[in-house]
């Protein structure tokens, strides 16, 4: 379980995580539902705006500024602190008619300081989110690890000994998924399940298939979850580069084939 804060309403304390690693795969899915159906029109167009200037070379932050300062009343004292309880109630466990009794102001501190980087991070990208090296966990009392570590010109590859075949399949999931927005989280446990597994267990399509059914990989802690992502990251940055080495180096030798065949033509018809 990850940090929490306490959040005292009616005498009684509530606790709310506010690190990836206190929220399941399946609770992040269930809060990227409640996104999707509550986040103000507002409130989206903001971090929509903010994503952009995060993401550009040369982020110019005129139209977020001009955003945020044409945000409607209602939508600062109501519709946006109705949607920071919802994260609240989900997450802290709080019933939506003992949230009505938290004022706004408490709603906007512990939302903001707290819980915004959950929203923003499951509608796009955890930008704040920094990885460590943990990729194993515990399902039910047997334990998960993703591909073990390849050392090479002495710096460690995490997963860098994932096959052909799980590392094609997860390189395709991962890229469907960040070419979505935040994505469909429909594809997460698909690559998590590629790449995590009981040690020493072959890649099995239909093994993997039904894990995912059965719900296995819900209770994977999303810290994980995107540690797994990193490293996936990484490798596909990786192999993109040895792709663009390996065709500079076919497209190289295919030239010295066609001098040396030019060469011998020559050679042939002078007779030298």
């Amino acid at each position: 379980m990850g940090d929490y804060i306490t959040l005292n309403i009616l005498d009684v304390d509530y606790n709310i995580n506010t690190e990836w690693s206190g929220i399941t795969l399946s609770q992040a899915n269930n809060l990227r539902d409640i996104i999707d159906k509550h986040i103000p029109e507002n409130l989206k167009k903001k971090y929509e705006l903010l994503h952009d200037c995060l993401i550009a070379e040369h982020a110019d932050e005129t139209l977020l500024n001009e955003h945020v300062q044409s945000i409607p009343h209602v939508d600062i004292a109501k519709n946006f602190p109705n949607f920071y309880g919802r994260v609240m109630s989900y997450l802290g466990n709080i019933p939506l008619d003992v949230m009505e009794k938290c004022n706004h102001k408490d709603r906007e501190e512990t939302y903001e300081n707290h819980l915004e980087h959950f929203v923003f991070g499951l509608l796009f990208t955890p930008y704040t989110f920094s990885p460590t090296t943990r990729l194993t966990c515990t399902i039910d009392g047997q334990e998960y690890h993703t591909p073990e570590s390849r050392w090479v010109l002495g710096r460690e590859h995490p997963m860098g000994n994932a096959t052909v075949v799980e590392y094609t399949e997860g390189a395709e999931l991962e890229t469907a998924f960040a070419e979505s927005q935040g994505g469909s989280f429909k594809a997460i446990p698909t690559i998590v399940a590629i790449l995590l597994r009981p040690k020493d267990e072959e890649y099995d399509e239909k093994v993997v298939m039904q894990r995912i059914k059965d719900g296995v990989y819900d209770v994977v802690d999303m810290e994980l979850v995107y540690n797994v992502f990193f490293y996936l990251k990484k490798l596909l940055t990786t192999y993109q580069v040895y792709l663009a080495l390996s065709s500079v180096r076919e497209v190289k030798e295919q030239l010295k084939e066609l001098e040396q065949q030019k060469k011998a033509d020559y050679q042939s018809t002078t007779g030298t």
